[in-house]
């Protein structure tokens, strides 16, 4: 019998010459035909290309006329040279290789393989990422979790027979569709003042995909820094890059190359290794490389595959508060200004605001700003920039702004750092004239305000110079003066601070703050201050036994006043506590005993939490009812599931990927387990649900015997509703995973079959020791 053997058409290194038999009947001779036609003598066929050594995937059509070797503008372009480098085609539409310049070719005919050597400036143009830049949001595992978070802190004191209490607390709903309301309160008990005072109230609506936030309510004015922000009852929309924490704001840097070979590039920035690329011959750009704020050290080393090394270096500054070229951000407000905020209960100005701000990146040095805000017969508009004028200059800032009536606001600054050495000098200039929203709220802003800071980092301390110059609007000049040192080591930490104020109250004092490790849980803290209005000393001892932390304090004053304080605060997995008691020794002593709580109670459809502060994210952990499953967040010990089978997991980062697993580990045997790693998005302040399945492993065994008593033979098919589940092992024994509580077992036996009934208290009592039972031969069967 004659077989056939299938001829494979595939463009591997062995199978080149088949690449000719593979063409559709009559190719080549159509080709020639086209050549004859035209004049020209060329053998159009298909090959495999090596270029600068890389194997190019996809067989290329080219042309040969004798020993040269041509080929179309398109097809070269595939190849990835740059068209527009390329002579002119001739009159047949094809380009000679021998005519580009820099090229040479080789052509294979037994192996039909064509190997092209190109200079890397004739090809196209590689661009490859780093993984840091352009991430796409993280999409929520699974929708927020609806329910209410309720956030407290409480603080109490009693001193001289009289009780104080102070508080604050927060109430979240949220909604399975990113909104979230939100209420705020303040309180406050003292003899002669008991009330609770409103603070915030508050709708929001978070658009990932688009970063843009939606408040209803209060909130507070956005801009850039030159411009203050004023807190509202109203409406504001805004970017939100905080949705989306993975894709960054600020600009990556991009570097360019070229290879001539295919070549592996090492990226260095400040002698540390950030990325490593493999890259294609020619010139080529990798973007997303995260650069920190000031002076950066690059080194690109490109190894190609020979060994050969090239070694570029360069500098270039980074500034996290520029906008990467072609990202914006703004924010649109309108509402009416609250007033006494904190102090009094819905306190607004009945004079409607409006604020408006957009930053935009127009490159990756130049950020430009602008912000114009006001109300009926006042407005305020300003615009300004910051620029990276070159890798060694750092960051220079302008803007400028006016009011109605010929208010003017002139602000500049510049900031460098590099290596351990860091400068900043800012200035803010208005005139008498100038007003904002806030000005008309009563805060004034100073006639001038310029901040001069120097600080270097060595390994014997950090010295840093802080220089502070305000003149209010009544001509009236203070400055500050701040110098400081401040050396750290394993555990300990020292620092020495001298401030200087000159103006209308000059003062002057010197500080000085130590602290030592005395083993691994115990610190020694000890602080000296000398001012014009005396000195002060305070030593203290703090550690931590068990689950408690402590704390003891002396402090003393030139004026022979004392205090001596006691505490000890414990943070548990349902809130933080604390309690303590100070003395007063001035002259009589004085005794105060106080306390605090805070945390957070979580109510949703599965049951209420009481948790630590819950101040990001958080997750609900579902283990099907199972208790006692031990949960790991980002690979750490968290906890463990409740006897509902669930555990609240309270320091997710929101809008972030966190890992949540389970501690396989720890598990025993006994256990089934699906998936035990999930990846959890939860929103900011809200949650989501992470469902594990986890079942117990329940068998059950039977030992199966006739009518007689006699155990059934070895080898007999066991089936369950017709579906085959196992066969009968020696002495009659019948093994069964997971075995429902009701069904009808059927044996395949010499001479026919038998059934068995499966009834809950069988397969209840099967599963503790195997129960003797009778496969019983249906009646149908035994008739015959």
């Amino acid at each position: 019998m004659m077989t056939r053997r299938r001829l494979r058409c595939s463009p591997g290194p062995a199978e080149g010459l088949l690449a000719l038999l593979c063409l559709p009947a009559g190719t080549l001779w159509a080709g020639q035909a086209g050549a004859a036609l035209s004049g020209l003598d060329c053998q159009p066929l298909y090959a495999e290309v090596l270029l600068n050594d890389r194997r190019v995937p996809e067989l290329a059509e080219l042309c040969r006329a004798g020993e040269e070797t041509e080929m179309t503008p398109q097809a070269l372009e595939a190849l990835g040279f740059q068209q527009d480098l390329l002579p002119p085609p001739q009159a047949s539409g094809r380009i000679a290789l021998s005519q580009v310049p820099g090229v040479s070719a080789r052509y294979d005919p037994l192996r039909v393989l064509l190997t092209l050597r190109a200079p890397a400036g004739l090809l196209q143009l590689q661009r490859y990422s780093s993984g840091g830049e352009g991430l796409p949001p993280p999409s929520l595992s699974s929708p927020p979790l609806p329910g209410v978070l309720l956030n407290y802190s409480l603080y109490a004191a009693r001193a001289e027979g009289e009780m104080s209490a102070s508080g604050w607390s927060e109430w979240q709903m949220h909604g399975s569709d990113s909104w979230l309301l939100s209420d705020s309160q303040r309180l406050v008990w003292q003899a002669a003042d008991k009330r609770v005072i409103h603070l915030d109230t508050r709708l929001q609506r978070d658009f990932v995909g688009q970063a843009l936030t939606l408040t209803m309510g209060d909130t507070a004015t956005v801009g850039p820094d030159w411009s203050r922000s004023t807190r509202i009852t109203g409406l504001q929309l805004g970017r939100n890059f905080a949705l989306q924490p993975e894709s960054g704001t600020a600009p990556d840097a991009l570097l360019t190359g070229q290879a001539t070979l295919p070549s592996t590039v090492d990226i260095y920035i400040n002698q540390i290794r950030q990325s490593t690329q493999r890259v294609l011959p020619g010139p080529f750009d990798i973007e997303g490389m995260p650069v920190r704020n000031g002076v950066n050290s690059v080194q690109m080393v490109v190894t190609d595959i020979t060994g050969r090394q090239q070694v570029r270096s360069y500098s270039l500054y980074g500034a996290s508060s520029l906008l990467r070229a072609g990202l914006s951000e703004g924010s649109l407000a309108a509402g009416v200004p609250r007033r006494s905020w904190g102090i009094r209960d819905f306190d607004v100005d009945g004079n409607p605001v409006f604020s408006a701000s957009l930053r935009r990146g127009m490159t990756d040095t130049l950020t430009l700003e602008s912000h114009t805000e006001g109300r009926r017969q006042e407005q305020m508009a300003g615009a300004g920039l910051r620029w990276i004028p070159d890798s060694q200059a750092g960051l220079v800032s302008l803007a400028v702004a006016g009011s109605t009536g010929n208010g003017r606001q002139l602000s500049w600054g510049w900031e460098r750092t590099s290596g351990p050495l860091s400068l900043s000098v800012s200035e803010q200039r208005v005139n008498d004239r100038f007003r904002d929203i806030a000005t008309g709220e009563g805060a004034v802003l100073p006639r001038l305000s310029r901040q001069v800071f120097a600080g270097l980092n060595t390994p014997w301390g950090n010295p840093a110079l802080g220089i502070i110059r305000q003149e209010d609007r009544e001509g009236a000049a203070r400055r500050y003066t701040s110098l400081s040192w401040s050396w750290g080591w394993q555990g300990g930490s020292v620092s020495l601070t001298l401030n200087r104020q000159a103006g209308p109250s000059p003062a002057r004092s010197v500080a000085l703050w130590l602290s030592v490790p005395l083993g691994r849980e115990i610190t020694l803290n000890v602080s000296r201050t000398s001012a014009r209005q005396g000195d002060s000393m305070t030593t203290s001892l703090s550690g931590r036994h068990d689950a408690l932390d402590w704390r003891v304090s002396q402090g003393t004053t030139s004026g022979h006043a004392s205090q001596s304080q006691a505490e000890v605060s414990q943070r548990a997995d349902w809130g933080d506590l604390s309690a303590g008691i100070t003395q007063m020794h001035a002259p009589h002593t004085t005794t105060a005993l106080y306390g605090s709580a805070s945390g957070s109670a979580v109510l949703l459809r599965q049951g209420a939490w009481l948790t630590a502060p819950v101040s990001e994210g958080y997750a609900l952990v579902s283990t099907a009812g199972v208790p006692g499953i031990p949960v790991r967040l980002e690979n750490n010990l968290a906890g463990v599931t409740d006897g509902r089978g669930y555990l609240l997991l309270n320091h997710l980062q929101p809008w972030q990927r966190n890992s949540v697993s389970l501690d396989v580990a720890s598990i025993g045997d006994n256990w089934s387990l699906g998936q035990t790693s999930r990846e959890v998005v939860p929103p900011r302040h809200g949650g989501v649900l992470a469902f594990f399945d986890v079942r117990r492993n329940v068998s059950a065994e039977l030992h199966l015997t006739d009518a007689g008593g006699q155990p059934l033979p070895a080898g007999g098919a066991v089936s369950l509703s017709g579906l085959p589940l196992t066969q009968v092992g020696h002495d009659g024994m019948v093994w069964l995973a997971d075995p429902p509580s009701e069904g009808r077992l059927e044996v395949s036996v010499p001479g026919g079959g038998c059934q068995v009934v499966l009834t809950p208290a069988l397969v209840h009592r099967a599963q503790k020791a195997p129960v003797q039972t009778v496969c019983r031969i249906p009646a149908e069967e035994k008739s015959r």
